[in-house]
Order: structure tokens, then sequence, then C-alpha cells
């Protein structure tokens, strides 16, 4: 029993260390780079594959990224867009990823209104 703890305690502090040596996460941060890269890489459509936003980051940043994009879904300046709504179970991956979209100005209402309608 103290090997199975003295083992997984060393892989925990293992894990620790090499999380500290990643840069502290800062989500406004994040948000903003994730509005970039698909005003950037969209051609004026306003969507981006989640796979396009974290192509070539370490798993900590494509982690990071997802949390992230959560604060901007909330605030309602970008929506997911999971494709063809099915009663399937759905598993998003890089060969099947979902799709970032920016909602502009026009836009809002439209998804005001979704938001409205899902509360009721």
């Amino acid at each position: 029993m103290d090997a199975r703890v003295s083992t997984w305690k060393e892989r925990i502090e293992n894990a620790l260390e090499e999380q500290d040596k990643n840069p502290p996460f800062d989500m406004g941060s994040y948000g903003e780079q994730i509005l970039d890269t698909i005003s950037s890489r969209t051609d004026s459509t306003g969507i981006a594959s989640f796979s396009e936003i974290v192509c070539g980051r370490p798993k900590y940043e494509v982690a990071r990224t997802f949390s992230a994009l959560l604060q901007p879904v909330n605030g309602r300046s970008v929506d997911l867009d999971k494709g063809q709504t099915t009663n399937e179970l759905v598993c998003y991956t890089a060969e099947n990823p979902f799709h970032v979209r920016l909602i502009g100005l026009n836009q809002r209402p439209e998804i005001e209104a979704r938001f409205a309608q899902k509360r009721v």
C-alpha cells in the first residue's frame, strides 16, 4: 500500500511541476485570441472550426481555449454551430469538429430571440 501511495504521489508531483511550467491562464487573453483567430481565418464568413482555432497548440492550450470559449458564448459574441441537429449522440473530434461563428451586431437580435425562447 505504501508503494502505491508513493507512486501516486510522485506522479501527481511530476504533473504539478509540469503544469507550473505553463504560463498563467488568462481567460480574457484566450478569449481575445479566439475572436482574433476567427476573424482572420474565416474569409469574412465569420465561421471557423474549433480544430482550426487550436491547430498546432499543445494539449493544455486546447483545454484552456475550450474553457475560454465559454465566456464569449455566454456573452453572445460567438455561437457554436454543431451542424445538423439530430437525436443521435455526436462526438466532436478534429475530424468531426464543431464550428464557432462570430455574431455580428445585425445577428444579435436573432440570437437574443433564440435564447429567450429557451428560457421560457
